[in-house]
């Protein structure tokens, strides 16, 4: 399901008039996707209300990029502003979300302890959490944000690549041949 995240990207830039319909991006784009759904079939732990979970996410998260790509395109915002705009609304999300469901784990792991205990590792994955974020941004004010998730479909071949020539992890022929075509 998480493969159709290109598509459903293309359907709401389309239908915003954020960018044309061009045959040989949606085709290409089929072709990621069914790759990517070859190389995902057959998984054992499929459940319908799993599936729609997954599209709603997928469906908000193309409703964000769209909305990225409307201000920093057609407003033109900066990446700056984009970054302003959008970091306090996700702190207040994220930390109701954690709040409500991980704070008791978390005060029992003593999690703020972990942080006190290696500051230098938590600051260099925040800063590395901004700089993802910020040449987000860049992808999507210059190239669009359809080219952001394609980009990350090819990100994650290649992290399973990695896993396959660092780990040895092992994948069927089908999957192969999915990511292959993706």
């Amino acid at each position: 399901c998480k493969a159709i995240s290109p598509v459903c990207l293309f359907f709401i830039l389309t239908a915003t008039g954020l960018d044309r319909f061009h045959l040989r991006v949606f085709l290409a784009i089929v072709v990621i996707v069914m790759g990517a759904a070859c190389a995902a079939h057959g998984e054992l732990h499929f459940t319908w209300f799993g599936a729609f979970l997954v599209f709603m996410a997928e469906l908000f998260e193309a409703l964000k990029s769209a909305a990225f790509q409307f201000l920093l395109t057609n407003k033109s915002f900066t990446m700056w502003e984009g970054m302003y705009f959008v970091s306090p609304a996700s702190l207040i999300f994220l930390g109701a979300a954690i709040w409500h469901m991980e704070l008791a784990q978390m005060v029992e792991e003593d999690a703020w302890g972990q942080i006190q205990r290696n500051p230098v590792m938590f600051f260099c994955a925040g800063t590395l959490g901004f700089g993802v974020n910020y040449t987000s941004l860049g992808v999507i004010k210059h190239a669009g944000s359809l080219t952001l998730k394609v980009l990350a479909q090819m990100k994650s071949i290649l992290l399973i690549g990695a896993g396959i020539a660092i780990y040895n992890d092992v994948v069927t022929p089908q999957t192969a041949a999915g990511y292959g075509v993706s």
